[in-house]
């Protein structure tokens, strides 16, 4: 995570943090010794800079800034966003991702904007892992991030009978794994 600074109860990255300081340093509203925390409100001047490698969050981290962002985040749509700050997610925080992303794929209902969630989306790829799609001719039957869910949709489809497989008979089932698309067959008439 990038280096940010907490103030006025948000977060900023580094650079805009330093603006802040210099401005009320300018305006003699700097506490005496800077380095001493314990001698300011983080409402009154910001503290920090901390690490941020170490502070994992629910959500994805951006400088409070906004489009202001002195490294404002221009995403595919041109808009921009506070510089994310790279913060780790918590195991909550990766489950509502996946789950965002998957509406976003399936084109449903999304919390807040588009272009926001795909850069989220790629910011956080390592993290959230692998999208697998299982699909039957041309019904997708397992969309997610789950390898046992996929890989059990994919054996389900696969190993079924003629008759119980119905339309997915003589079709080909797919499995999209690790980028890799598994195939079969089933040319049994």
């Amino acid at each position: 995570m990038a280096n940010f600074f907490i103030y006025q109860a948000d977060v900023w990255c580094y650079d805009d943090g330093e603006a802040i300081r210099e401005k009320l340093r300018r305006s003699d509203k700097a506490p005496p010794d800077e380095d001493d925390e314990r001698s300011f409100d983080s409402d009154d001047y910001p503290k920090g800079p901390y690490d941020g490698e170490r502070e994992e969050a629910d959500s994805p981290q951006h400088c409070a800034a906004g489009a202001d962002c002195l490294n404002a985040e221009v995403l595919h749509d041109g808009s921009e966003i506070g510089q994310w700050l790279e913060n780790p997610l918590t195991e909550y925080g990766l489950k509502h991702l996946r789950g965002e992303v998957l509406n976003l794929l399936r084109g449903t209902r999304i919390r807040g904007s588009a272009a926001v969630l795909e850069f989220w989306r790629n910011a956080y790829a390592d993290e959230i892992g692998t999208l697998h799609e299982v699909a039957v001719g041309e019904e997708t039957v397992y969309q997610g991030f789950d390898d046992r869910e996929a890989e059990s949709a994919f054996t389900k489809y696969a190993e079924q009978s003629d008759t119980h497989r119905g339309k997915a008979a003589n079709e080909l089932v797919k499995w999209f794994h690790d980028g890799k698309l598994w195939e079969e067959f089933d040319g049994r008439s």
